[in-house]
């Protein structure tokens, strides 16, 4: 844990630049700039930041304005060690659920493309088979003969099923995963 300061908005601006930080006690009366003003742009440049505002001049207007401007949480002096620490406590609670629902969305996103990968390859392989069942087909390799065609015949249309069968399970992955449909579980018999 490393806790820096700032004796002006400025100087907290060139502090973010340089190190940004997870979270932010940020008084509105400061040397130079505002805090209303660091924290937008903290809100345009650095919406990451955790910031907990702090006022001994509170109005409602602040608040609102503060919490406008992306502030988690708004504080007015005089307050005491123990609301310092509830607020930051939740403040640094919201941060790590912030990082885990992005590491869940990225990981969400690589299963996906994984998935997404396996199944294209998973309904290429079939597609080609089927396209060199209905060259030997069009040029007559081997046609002659009615048992050479009916194999061919039969081995596309059973790759076809396979196909059919990939895409019905996709189409029911995407109805549960979008609510459309129940998950039905029960016992089986292996």
């Amino acid at each position: 844990l490393e806790l820096h300061e700032a004796p002006s908005g400025e100087d907290a601006i060139e502090h973010i630049k340089q190190d940004q930080p997870d979270l932010m006690l940020l008084d509105n009366m400061m040397g130079g700039i505002s805090g209303i003003e660091v924290l937008q742009w903290i809100d345009e440049n650095a919406p990451d930041i955790q910031v907990i505002m702090i006022t001994a001049y509170a109005s409602i207007e602040t608040a609102i304005t503060a919490t406008k401007q992306g502030a988690y949480d708004f504080l007015p002096k005089p307050f005491t060690p123990a609301e310092l620490k509830v607020s930051v406590r939740q403040a640094a609670e919201h941060l790590l659920a912030i990082r885990q629902t992005r590491e869940l969305e990225a990981e969400k996103r690589r299963v996906r493309f994984q998935f997404i990968s396996v199944l294209a390859h998973e309904l290429k392989a079939p597609l080609g088979a089927i396209e060199g069942y209905l060259y030997l087909l069009r040029d007559g390799t081997g046609m002659d003969d009615p048992k050479v065609y009916e194999k061919v015949v039969e081995r596309s249309l059973i790759r076809l099923t396979g196909m059919r069968k990939l895409i019905y399970d996709l189409l029911d992955l995407t109805r549960l995963e979008s609510g459309q449909k129940k998950r039905e579980l029960r016992d089986t018999d292996l």
